[in-house]
C-alpha cells in the first residue's frame, strides 16, 4: 500500500477528461492574458525546460558512471553556444 501512494496521489490530481497533464494549458489560459505575461511566462518557461534537460542529463551521466562506462560532464547551455 504505501508503494502506491504516488499511483494513488496521481488518481487523485486527474480530475476532468484530460487529466492533470491538460492543467497547464487551463492555468495558461486564464492567467497569460496579456503580451507582458505571455512573454513572461514564455521565458519562465524555457528556463524551466533548461533546467529539466540539465537534470536528466545528469541522472544520464551518472547512471553511466554507475555503469563502469566513461562520461563527460554536462554542459550548460551557455557553454555550449
Amino acid at each position: 500500500e504505501k508503494d502506491l501512494s504516488h499511483w494513488s496521489a496521481a488518481e487523485t490530481a486527474d480530475f476532468g477528461s484530460d487529466g492533470h497533464g491538460d492543467m497547464t494549458l487551463q492555468i495558461l489560459s486564464e492567467h497569460a492574458t496579456s503580451d507582458e505575461k505571455q512573454t513572461r511566462i514564455l521565458e519562465v518557461l524555457t528556463e524551466s525546460m533548461q533546467v529539466r534537460s540539465y537534470h536528466f542529463e545528469c541522472i544520464g551521466r551518472e547512471s553511466l558512471i554507475a555503469s563502469g562506462v566513461p562520461a563527460e560532464a554536462p554542459q550548460t547551455a551557455s557553454a555550449a553556444e
